[in-house]
């Protein structure tokens, strides 16, 4: 017998709706209590801005005084006259030697004296005169006398620079060999006294860090807020603002003065143009408007108690209105989680019920269909993970670190030896081989791919010279037919690797393609040392092993590069195409590639 429906059923939802609309004016309780708040937030926001700008500033005017103080240090050595004297002398033989000594001492001598030991702060003090480096030390560091001063790139800047001094952020000084500390440094010229225009020597002091940490320490902005140091090119040196809320340098940048994007902070910033720096302050809303949501919450609960019984009666309509709805948004989430054997009961008749009914017909059919595509699904989704590991896997295989760095290192070699013919050829081969990489899921002509296998065996040969000879041999006809790119490569470098490292005697590798039955053979043979029965057996297995085996075992057990072949061959021609191995001690291996031959292809 069917259930009879109750009158409140068959009434039509859009009522419903207008019922509860006409509940929604009970927002307008608190709406005066958010517009005393507003206004109460606004003007306490430019009460506490007009606090946190002049904390700022001076922060900011204690930063420029330690700069200028630092600037003026750097200026002493400049208007010594006996210490530029010094700097003047020169000399050669036994006597210049020891003058040299003694100004040596007299210099360093002046730098402890004078910079060193009167401030705390200065760690370090260099005069860099050419490739002479004088300097003085608190604790007597070890200079790294091997450092060429001359080629760091604050030397490039204080030489173009036009006047005044230039700063370098926090960094470990190159010309101190173990030394950790982290120092900030201002760096001078030192002119001629005959001839301003002269430059004698560079002078560099190196300033513990911390003094600038200690100066942005001292400034309290409030709870949640903090301080923010950045230099010129956006990088941090100094931090008390609450960074894991978000706050990034790039987004204080864009702020200017006012507040982050998101209005969670507002924002102050301060130039400082000696170093280039920048200091921002920053202020959390929510510590400014504590006090305003407190005056707000006493207005909002006035209202609040008003609204509680007419909210209480809305929110038993509402449960029972949206009830069969959250019970279709229950089976929605289901069906989402793959769950398609979930139905609405059928027994409503309003709009409900119909959205139910349609629900109830879409499952049905979803999973009708999940049913008999997932098997096929699953077979692509498998083959395309298949095909990106193996295109991974094979950029990686194809030309290996420790290949480029000694084909790197040859060219070096060639430079030296003025053979620059040589080694304009290994580059040009190189750089065939790299551009390949990025084109190695495509297909390209055969004698393409014999112009890389050339250029790779080239740069071989010209490493390892007589001890490698090898064949080419491609029969007339076969250039244009397709095969991927850098298919044959991987196997020609197995056999180098494998032969002519473990080989003192010159070793044979040929390469020999022909076409046979529609199908296109080439084979990469070597007379190295081979392979015994157990080893031939354990590669076979590797080369053609699943991906669930490959994956535990691991990349490192040998056969990598043949396996990343045989899969893309497989993967694009079939399980009749691939890679066939032969060898026995002392006879070498021969490794047999099997494609079909697409003669006229389009590439």
């Amino acid at each position: 017998m069917a259930k009879t429906p109750r009158p409140f059923e068959k009434t039509n939802m859009k009522l419903r709706i207008y019922a509860l609309v006409a509940l929604a004016v009970l927002i307008s309780t608190a709406a005066a209590s958010l517009f005393s708040y507003s206004r109460y937030t606004a003007d306490l926001r430019t009460k506490v801005s007009l606090s946190n700008q002049q904390l700022l500033e001076q922060a900011a005017n204690n930063l420029d005084s330690y700069f200028d103080d630092l600037a003026r240090l750097s200026l002493v050595p400049a208007y010594n006259t006996s210490l530029v004297s010094e700097l003047e002398q020169s000399g050669g033989g036994f006597q210049a030697a020891h003058l040299e000594l003694e100004n040596r001492r007299s210099i360093e001598n002046f730098l402890d004296e004078m910079m060193i030991y009167p401030r705390q702060d200065i760690l370090h003090a260099f005069i860099i005169s050419g490739r002479q480096v004088f300097y003085g030390s608190r604790m007597r560091p070890t200079i790294d006398w091997e450092q060429d001063p001359t080629t760091l790139d604050w030397y490039t800047q204080v030489q173009n620079m036009s006047g005044g001094p230039i700063y370098l952020g926090p960094h470990q000084d190159p010309l101190l060999k173990n030394d950790s500390t982290t120092v900030f440094s201002v760096v001078n010229i030192i002119r001629s006294l005959k001839d301003s225009r002269a430059v004698l020597a560079y002078i560099k002091i190196n300033a513990d860090f911390s003094v600038i940490n200690n100066i942005c320490g001292q400034i309290d902005l409030g709870p949640g807020s903090g301080l923010l140091l950045v230099d010129a090119a956006g990088n941090e040196l100094f931090c008390s603002a609450p960074k894991n809320r978000g706050i990034e340098p790039e987004q204080l940048a864009q702020s200017k003065n006012g507040s982050t994007p998101d209005g969670e902070f507002l924002v102050y910033r301060m130039e400082l143009p000696r170093p280039g720096w920048m200091l921002y302050g920053v202020v959390e809303q929510e510590s400014l408007q504590k006090q305003a949501k407190q005056t707000s919450r006493m207005s909002l609960l006035i209202g609040a108690g008003c609204a509680v019984a007419a909210l209480f009666l809305v929110l038993l309509a509402l449960k029972a209105l949206l009830a069969p709805l959250y019970k279709i948004m229950s089976l929605a989430r289901q069906v989402g989680g793959g769950n398609f054997k979930v139905r609405f009961p059928a027994d409503r008749r309003d709009e409900v019920g119909l959205l139910g009914r349609s629900m109830n017909e879409v499952v049905q059919q979803l999973d009708a269909s999940v049913q008999k595509n997932t098997q096929l699904e699953n077979k692509v989704i498998r083959a395309q993970l298949v095909e990106k590991e193996a295109q991974v896997s094979m950029l990686y295989s194809q030309i290996q670190p420790h290949f480029i760095y000694n084909t790197m290192n040859m060219i070096s070699m060639l430079v030296e030896l003025d053979r620059g013919e040589a080694a304009v050829k290994n580059i040009q081969r190189l750089s065939l081989l790299l551009r390949s990489m990025s084109k190695s899921n495509t297909m390209h002509p055969l004698a393409d791919e014999v112009q890389l296998l050339r250029a790779y065996l080239e740069i071989q040969t010209s490493r390892y010279g007589e001890r490698l000879v090898y064949e080419i041999l491609l029969p007339a006809g076969l250039e244009q037919c397709a095969v991927p790119t850098l298919i044959l490569q991987p196997i020609v470098e197995n056999a180098v690797i494998h032969c002519c490292e473990e080989a003192c005697v010159p070793v044979h590798v040929q390469i020999a393609i022909c076409a046979e039955a529609g199908a296109l053979i080439a084979t990469v043979k070597d007379d190295g040392a081979g392979m015994d029965e157990a080893a031939l057996k354990r590669i076979r297995q590797r080369v053609e092993c699943s991906d669930e085996a490959f994956s535990a075992e691991g990349p490192g057990t040998g056969g990598t590069g043949l396996r990343n072949v045989n899969r893309r061959i497989q993967i694009r021609y079939g399980e009749r195409y691939g890679l066939s191995i032969q060898s026995s001690p002392g006879r070498g291996t021969t490794v047999t590639l099997r494609l079909p031959a697409q003669e006229g292809e389009k590439l």
